[in-house]
């Protein structure tokens, strides 16, 4: 027979492991949506001033955004530089 001072030391083992483990699961999650989140955008004016093409040229809105066409995908794996 299980004495109660064997049961209280069992339970806080598995209390403590238990602890433990959810921790490093927040941790886990925590990271995963650091990583996941959306970043700022890098295109700037700035670029167009450089290389003397308008936004339109790199983006499918002239206004900018997201959405690259080929050369703009071009551009930014090149380090956003013009390829000669």
């Amino acid at each position: 027979m299980i004495d109660a001072k064997e049961l209280v030391r069992s339970r806080n083992k598995c209390s403590v492991l238990h602890i433990a483990v959810g921790f490093a699961g927040v941790i886990l999650a925590s990271a995963v949506i650091l990583l996941s989140a959306p970043k700022a955008a890098q295109a700037t004016p700035k670029y167009a001033q450089e290389t003397g093409l308008p936004c339109s040229q790199c983006h499918v809105s002239a206004a900018g955004g997201s959405a690259l066409k080929p050369f703009g995908k071009k551009f930014q794996a090149n380090g956003h530089k013009v390829a000669k």
